[in-house]
């Protein structure tokens, strides 16, 4: 059996999307015999911080990432997306 490697799903899910890429973790996840972690212990499953920006004005305000998704399935459906900017596309990481 090999080794859950946490750090392999992001690249899987960019590959493959996450619907299947969640399939093939959850099999692994049962099946393995360790698990790897890059990431030190007291950061592990603490999320991340979604802010909104916000303009004020004289006469109100205007959330300017009011069509930004926060939903966590929803980001991660957004950064596994291919790139949609010609420039994107072609860099090389």
């Amino acid at each position: 059996m090999l080794d859950y490697d946490v750090d392999e799903w992001a690249e899987r899910r960019m590959i493959l999307g996450t619907a299947k890429a969640k399939e093939l973790e959850k099999q692994e996840r049962e099946s393995a015999t360790s698990v790897r972690h890059r990431v030190p212990e007291a950061f592990r499953g603490i999320g991340i911080r979604i802010e909104d920006d916000v303009l004020i004005t004289a006469t109100g305000h205007e959330n300017l990432t009011s069509g930004v998704p926060t939903d966590p399935e929803e980001v991660e459906s957004l950064c596994a997306a291919e790139a949609r900017l010609p420039f994107l596309a072609t860099r090389q990481l």
